[in-house]
């Protein structure tokens, strides 16, 4: 979309060149605000500024102080935040406001605003009722691959249970890089001071490398951080679902318990796999250890001389999928003491994981990046040897996990993503976000079983 995007932004028409006037209006880029839209309304960086700016207007709309033309105005703080991150992830972050010109910006702004409003008086953004926020929650915690049961919420939650709940989250891709566009370095601490300027309050502190940090606000809702071994690499995920409620089948508040999944799951899976994928493991240990991702979130291959990639993509398909998601929770969930710490060493686990994910997507021929590769509001990326569906509408975000990653689930994958091509009404959003979920859940089956309960 980046290249596609400077083409339309740095085009020529066929007119005859005459000196710019410096007064003279540039014209609005439809194509660079159907783009800076699509990416403000799924850049969750930017959610928690979009809501201030909705209680802002919902408060004078309450008061009878709203003025539809000022929203436009309010709006383009936002429209400005986004672009500015835009820039960040696609160029060097200093080309914003060439990238989007000023009257693109506004126009966008002004589309948000009557879209907005329209919600606003919708009372989409008010209270639900208790059967209605049960039927949302039962569809927000299905990102978690496990729909919870209601309960009441975990009052005072410990540190094995914030863990949990963050591992969890972070499994389902819950997880982002909290306040990159606050000053200071992306430290937890840096972080967490954010977050309380931003009217969270810390309930428990990060005193280890192994803890989080977690933060309520007044909404009630859960955010935990963590980071590397030295507080850098600030990474959040939202804990809200896992500790607002009870897991179905256990206690209230009852953490997901990562020792026994280790010791009945992964541990008999990881001593189970070839000898050669488990020595390429603690390979990738040694040649990859000092080494970091990229901007893209990928690892760089070692230039050792190793064969290292040489000798993965040699693996079949299968063997790399399950390997690669195997080795990632045999790292994972390891206990402390565990044999499975060895895999913990340089990151060993996950990057060997990233390696087979890099191999994996050029084999089913999906490109490697945050924008997965897909059509439409529904694009395929894989993750941890799985190939996930990534649904983005104007409002909400989810992962699905089909399977594990292969040429022919791919494009069974893509043929059903094909045929839900982005709504052009927003009231069908929803209709075709259930619609394309329900088409998935069938070539997924064989792997998850049925998700009907």
């Amino acid at each position: 979309m980046k290249s596609n995007l400077n083409e339309v932004l740095g085009r020529r028409g066929n007119h005859v060149e005459r000196e710019p006037n410096p007064r003279e209006r540039a014209p609005v880029d439809e194509t660079a605000a159907t783009e800076l839209r699509l990416f403000a309304d799924n850049e969750s960086t930017l959610y928690r500024q979009k809501l201030a700016i909705v209680e802002n207007l919902k408060k004078k709309k309450r008061a009878g102080r709203y003025d539809a033309a000022l929203a436009p105005k309010l709006w383009l703080y936002w429209v400005d935040a986004a672009a500015k991150q835009y820039s960040k992830e696609f160029s060097d972050g200093r080309d914003w406001a060439t990238m989007f010109n000023k009257p693109t910006r506004e126009f966008v702004a002004a589309e948000i605003a009557i879209d907005e409003k329209k919600r606003i008086d919708a009372g989409k953004y008010e209270p639900l009722s208790p059967s209605a926020q049960r039927a949302q929650d039962d569809r927000v915690r299905d990102v978690f691959g496990e729909r919870e049961r209601r309960g009441n919420p975990v009052r005072d939650p410990t540190m094995a249970q914030a863990v949990a709940a963050y591992r969890a989250g972070n499994d389902a891709g819950a997880g982002y890089a909290p306040y990159r566009d606050e000053p200071g370095e992306d430290t937890v601490n840096n972080a967490v001071e954010a977050a309380e300027r931003d009217g969270w309050e810390l309930v428990l502190s990060r005193r280890t490398s192994d803890d989080v940090a977690l933060l309520r606000n007044a909404d009630g809702e859960w955010m935990a951080i963590g980071g590397d071994g030295m507080g850098r690499n600030a990474w959040a995920v939202d804990v809200s679902t896992a500790l607002g409620s009870e897991r179905r089948g256990n206690p209230a508040g009852e953490p997901f318990d990562h020792v026994t999944a280790w010791t009945e799951q992964a541990k008999p899976a990881f001593d189970a796999l070839p000898g050669n994928v488990r020595n390429t493991v603690f390979d990738v240990g040694e040649l990859a250890g000092d080494l970091s991702q990229n901007e893209d979130l990928d690892m760089p291959w070692p230039t050792t001389g190793h064969p290292l990639r040489k000798n993965m993509s040699e693996w079949p398909t299968a063997i790399l999928a399950h390997a690669a998601r195997v080795v990632y929770f045999y790292g994972h969930w390891a206990p402390r003491g565990s044999a499975g710490q060895e895999a913990q060493k340089n990151g060993a686990y996950w990057k060997f994981s990233n390696y087979a994910d890099q191999i994996l997507s050029a084999r089913v021929g999906l490109k490697r990046n945050r924008r997965a590769s897909g059509a439409g509001f529904v694009s395929l990326v894989v993750l941890e040897g799985n190939l996930r569906a990534q649904i983005s509408t104007p409002w909400s975000w989810r992962n699905f996990d089909i399977g594990p990653a292969s040429s022919d689930l791919a494009m069974k994958a893509r043929t059903i993503i094909e045929k839900h091509p982005a709504p052009k009404e927003r009231a069908t959003w929803e209709r075709e976000e259930d619609a394309v979920l329900r088409d998935l859940k069938k070539i997924r089956e064989p792997y998850f079983g049925s998700d009907e309960e």
